[in-house]
């Protein structure tokens, strides 16, 4: 019988860049606070910003009090097409935001409930539509501090939510008194709790970023909260059972912040700020350095590398883009070694790296009078990435349009001077032309369907007649799976 095989491949391939431009670079804000978290496309072919924001005046139409989420929908040139605040009087700052398969976005962070007392908070998730209107919004933890850090969808098409967790009631179950633990939560897309566990790694736990498995399950990172902390990674299969739990780093501290799954499954590749110079650890350049491991689905370790120069550099997004190529960003203070920052106080740093380690190329992007943080990266179609984060810089000379005090920061890079290629993936089946703008040819056989899935995990299109000749001139430009 003809089995439907699921091709992960890329179709229009942004290549390994020989140099790097800034097509163009923009603040949002108002004049108090505002931190961006992560950044996604839509599924419009736009892109969300998400993170908080404090202001009640500049780009912020509304405040509901205090701290709230902000979600800003962007167009390729990065036109504001509508900004919406969400939360209460008290604090919300999200984390974590996707787009679901029916259409609609998902959005995690924290909520201070209790009388204000910011001792105290909950996971609070909010799904909002295309256009940003509220379709629900929930709370989920105890009656001490939970907070969440990432959500992400499993194949099944449900979604993990994971974080921190210092409570042992209300929803939370499993943690030890005065111990905060690792908390996942599996839910569906209603917000409904199928399961949700502890995992108590140690007396007090830092989390990473989680990444969903093919098997429905879900590998996560976290750290502990000593002075030798290490990466720390676990596997949960579908029901939250630990598969394998392991650590690496040297003896000093290694704090894991993203995870991403490699071309054609192939493992997973984690990204970090690291201390040590011994144990898993070689060639670090002094104080913190970008730290990128590679490991196979077992969680073994393939391969280690140090980025960085002799003052902090600390990663906290990672992009395995691509068949040959992998994309770190996050802040950099050095201004020696692989950097070239001018900057005491930080600079967006991003770097390309081969996946054998070779940094192929690196830039660093800010000001001399303040600081700049990024915290996501996602392609943004032909040659193009966007970075994003937040920017402390009042108005300098890179950063422009300042509001005040902190602004989401925003940065288009296109990478030049690449080549292009054809794809072999297993069941030895071959794509052509990639990248492409109009028809993609599959030669090979048993090919039965195939699914369209954007860099969000979302099914977008299902080619059922004639799967070895697919028409995309109808989808907007950038990376897709098949």
């Amino acid at each position: 019988m003809k089995k439907g095989i699921k091709l992960f491949v890329l179709v229009l391939l942004p290549l390994i860049g020989i140099t790097q431009t800034v097509d163009w670079k923009i603040c949002y804000g108002g004049s108090d606070e505002e931190r961006a978290f992560e950044i996604i496309p839509s599924h419009d072919g736009n892109f969300l910003l998400a993170g908080n924001t404090k202001s009640v005046d500049g780009d912020i139409s509304f405040n509901h009090g205090s701290s709230d989420y902000w979600v800003v929908k962007i167009d390729d040139s990065g036109g504001i097409l509508w900004e919406e605040t969400y939360g209460g009087t008290n604090f919300e700052r999200a984390h974590s935001i996707l787009g679901t398969n029916d259409g609609a976005y998902l959005i995690a962070g924290q909520k201070n409930l209790i009388d204000g007392n910011p001792t105290n908070s909950d996971f609070y998730l909010v799904k909002f539509n295309e256009s940003g209107t509220i379709l629900w919004e929930n709370t989920y933890g105890g009656s001490a501090f939970d907070i969440p850090y990432d959500i992400v969808r499993s194949p099944d098409d449900n979604y993990f939510v994971s974080g921190v967790t210092s409570s042992d009631d209300g929803d939370v179950s499993g943690n030890e008194s005065n111990k905060s633990a690792v908390w996942v939560m599996k839910m569906n897309a209603s917000g409904t709790i199928l399961w949700e566990k502890c995992y108590l790694i140690n007396d007090c736990v830092n989390f990473g970023a989680s990444v969903p498995t093919p098997d429905n399950g879900l590998i996560f990172t976290a750290d502990v909260c000593d002075d030798n902390s290490d990466f720390h990674i676990v596997r949960l299969d579908e029901e939250g059972e630990i598969i394998w739990q392991k650590t690496y780093g040297g003896s000093l501290n290694d704090f894991p912040h993203a995870i991403a799954k490699c071309y054609e499954n192939s493992g997973y590749v984690v990204a970090g700020a690291a201390a040590s110079n011994d144990g898993d650890l070689f060639g670090n350049n002094g104080s913190f350095d970008f730290w990128v491991i590679k490991i196979d689905h077992e969680g073994e370790l393939l391969s280690s590398n140090c980025y960085g120069g002799s003052d902090p550099d600390k990663a906290y997004s990672v992009l395995a883009h691509g068949n040959s190529e992998i994309l770190v960003a996050g802040v950099t203070e050095s201004d020696d070694g692989d950097t070239k920052n001018e900057d005491d106080f930080g600079d967006f740093w991003i770097i390309n790296t081969a996946y054998d380690g070779t940094l192929n190329w690196q830039i660093s992007l800010g000001d001399s009078i303040g600081r700049e943080v990024a915290t996501s990266i996602i392609p943004a179609g032909d040659e193009s990435f966007l970075v994003a984060g937040y920017t402390c810089s009042q108005e300098g000379q890179v950063v422009t349009g300042h509001h005040g005090m902190v602004d989401y920061w925003l940065v288009k890079i296109n990478t030049t001077g690449n080549s292009t290629e054809n794809i072999t993936v297993s069941g030895n089946v071959d794509i052509s032309p990639n990248p492409t703008s109009s028809y993609l040819n599959l030669i090979g056989e048993d090919i039965k369907f195939v699914e369209l899935v954007n860099i969000s995990g979302v099914i977008i299109a299902n080619f059922i007649e004639n799967p070895q000749q697919l028409n995309l001139s109808g989808f907007h430009k950038g990376l897709y799976f098949l």
